[in-house]
């Protein structure tokens, strides 16, 4: 049995976006948040060729267009949260918005960290929840977010800021609840080959101005998706052979199996 993963695929269509070249992203899985995320590179000025097992996405280079109408992610929280930050890149103005399920006030929490980097996002009710309004500036500078928000907020600060005009001093306070996937983040964006000074035990990144490099990726299976395919087979003492499970994953998940 071959396993995909959702997550990663939704940063990572988001990384190839943001690329100056032509990349291919191996066994993606198309759910509706992947696809949301799809129509959103192309929305910003990618060019994506969508297969059954891959996509190839030509990248923008870090400059996204303002897109024509109002981005509908549907009800993909974490392309929401992630796009908050790259729609800062694009000029002019850009609206998100979804259906009730990503109708989420804590976004406003995200708003308040990213106005000392020159990004305005404000809700339209002023009430935190989509439509969501991002005008573009992302100047960099200093901020400091509080570490028991979700990780797709940091995770969107630190994709973009190595297109910010200048350098980002990002500061995690309280408990960093959400660190392994961060961990994730940090992982792929070293294998874009751009560096982060991170900090660990002040919990703080420094991200200096560059650019995203080309990479063909294959999607890594998901260990808690296969724990309950190991669990049935147990279950009824049969045998299980699952794939595309790789032994030094950095996903946060793998580590209730190390």
């Amino acid at each position: 049995m071959h396993l995909l993963q959702k997550a990663i695929p939704i940063e990572h269509l988001l990384w190839l976006s943001l690329q100056k070249v032509f990349s291919k992203i191996k066994d993606p899985l198309y759910s509706e948040d992947t696809l949301a995320s799809l129509n959103s590179c192309q929305a910003f000025g990618s060019h994506v060729n969508q297969q059954n097992n891959y996509s190839e996405i030509t990248g923008i280079n870090g400059k996204p267009k303002t897109p024509e109408n109002v981005l509908d992610i549907k009800n993909s929280g974490t392309t929401l949260r992630i796009l908050t930050s790259v729609a800062s890149l694009a000029e002019g103005y850009t609206v998100l918005t979804g259906d009730k399920f990503t109708t989420n006030p804590s976004h406003a929490r995200s708003d308040r960290c990213t106005l000392p980097l020159g990004v305005s996002a404000f809700s339209t009710r002023n009430n935190g929840k989509p439509p969501i309004i991002i005008k573009g500036g992302f100047k960099g500078g200093k901020t400091y977010i509080n570490g028991n928000v979700s990780s797709q907020y940091i995770s969107s600060i630190l994709m973009a800021s190595p297109y910010a005009e200048n350098s980002v001093d990002l500061k995690v306070k309280g408990d960093f609840i959400s660190k392994p996937y961060v961990d994730m983040t940090l992982d792929l964006m070293e294998k874009f080959r751009v560096y982060v000074d991170y900090e660990r035990t002040e919990n703080s990144f420094h991200i200096e101005p560059q650019i995203y490099r080309s990479k063909d990726y294959t999607v890594e299976g998901d260990y808690s998706s296969a724990s309950y395919l190991i669990a049935a087979a147990a279950a009824i003492n049969s045998d299980l052979t699952i794939k595309n499970l790789v032994h030094n994953s950095n996903k946060a998940i793998n580590s209730s199996w190390t």
